[in-house]
């Protein structure tokens, strides 16, 4: 099931997937294959027309090798932590109440990197 989004957080989760798929040389047709599905709907994600469902975007994440917060366009682990999850609350707030359960794991995965990432700042 896609994500229901505006065309704008569209086209920025459309660019975030393509350049993390380039950053690993992997054409189209082959990330398709990796994370099962069609090569239209990766090149239906990166030209924005339409956004990954969460299964789909997990599987982007095992695959490419980044944080869901990356591919969501979130802010980076160097803002505060309270603009991430600001970021992350209205994010939810533009989803499907049937997906809240998944998202509600992103967020708790997102924040725990940003916990730790600023940690791995401090030492």
């Amino acid at each position: 099931m896609p994500v229901a989004a505006n065309p704008s957080y569209k086209a920025e989760v459309g660019s975030a997937i393509a350049n993390a798929r380039a950053a690993k040389g992997l054409p189209q047709q082959k990330l398709a294959q990796r994370i099962e599905v069609s090569s239209q709907s990766v090149s239906e994600w990166e030209c924005g027309r339409s956004a990954p469902g969460l299964e789909p975007l997990r599987r982007l994440c095992e695959v490419l090798e980044v944080p869901p917060h990356v591919l969501l366009a979130m802010p980076s682990s160097s803002s505060p932590q309270g603009d991430l999850l600001e970021s992350l609350i209205a994010r939810i707030g533009k989803v499907n109440g049937e997906m809240m359960p998944s998202l509600l794991a992103l967020l708790r995965e997102a924040e725990a990197e940003a916990r730790e990432l600023r940690a791995q700042r401090r030492i």
